[in-house]
């Protein structure tokens, strides 16, 4: 609150002093590594263009940007630097452009993560841990459609409604003939989730009585009805009465794609 009134404050000085605010500043903070007997300037002493005349407040001039493209050479057996491709080196340049690829370009990033990682999950967890147990902790659980739509349906959880409701059982239909691509759409649209989490989670459908509406989520709630809400996750589908299929088919392609942009 202290720094929005003050921001009202100096905004009412208007945009020249503004500036000359923000100047003053860095070059104060400057001044706390500057070294001893070294004078400030203030913005007294700025030419027109916003600069010390002869000095570059930012230390030495960059050069401008360029968009010309970055060279580096592929390199490993069977390729020599400069070579033309060709049916003779064409599978080692690919194996050398999937290594550097892989490994020399992608390395300095990946160990950044790995060692926050290993940080973060102690060596005893990691230990227990296999290749596949990792791969869902990270991804979320690799299903097909059918046994991804079961476990769906497993956690969720009716408000204002039952499972045998109309609109409950339209629903599920609605979902179950989706392709798997349109399945994963949907599910992130409705969780916030990629995949199946292997943590806990639940899901709540809250059947509504305004059919002009589109099918909201609320992706914040949780099953602690406190206002802490401090529980398991529970994204809710706040789901229109709609009569058809066809119906809320095209309102949830609305949906969608309003949530898409």
């Amino acid at each position: 609150i202290a720094q929005m009134q003050s921001w009202r404050q100096v905004m009412s000085r208007g945009p020249r002093r503004v500036l000359s605010a923000w100047r003053d500043a860095a070059q104060r903070r400057r001044g706390l590594f500057s070294r001893p007997g070294q004078q400030l300037m203030s913005s007294q002493h700025m030419d027109s263009a916003g600069g010390f005349p002869g000095h570059n407040m930012d230390g030495p001039r960059l050069p401008p940007p360029s968009l010309e493209r970055s060279l580096s050479n592929v390199q490993g057996p069977g390729i020599r630097g400069g070579e033309a491709l060709s049916a003779a080196n064409v599978q080692a340049f690919a194996k050398a452009v999937a290594a550097k690829a892989l490994s020399e370009n992608l390395s300095p990033h990946l160990e950044a993560i790995v060692e926050e990682f290993r940080r973060i999950v102690s060596q005893r967890i990691r230990g227990s841990l296999s290749w596949e147990q990792l791969q869902c902790r990270v991804s979320g659980q690799r299903l097909d459609p059918e046994a991804f739509t079961r476990a769906w349906k497993e956690k969720t959880t009716y408000q204002a409604c039952s499972e045998d409701h109309e609109s409950i059982r339209l629903w599920w239909s609605y979902v179950t003939e989706l392709p798997p691509k349109e399945l994963l759409r949907l599910f992130t649209w409705c969780t916030g989730f990629a995949a199946i989490p292997t943590t806990a989670w639940k899901f709540r459908i809250n059947v509504v009585d305004d059919v002009g509406r589109c099918p909201t989520v609320n992706t914040c709630m949780t099953d602690d009805a406190s206002a802490a809400n401090r529980g398991v996750k529970m994204p809710t589908l706040y789901l229109p009465a709609y009569e058809t299929k066809a119906i809320l088919t095209k309102k949830m392609e609305w949906a969608i794609a309003g949530a898409c942009g």
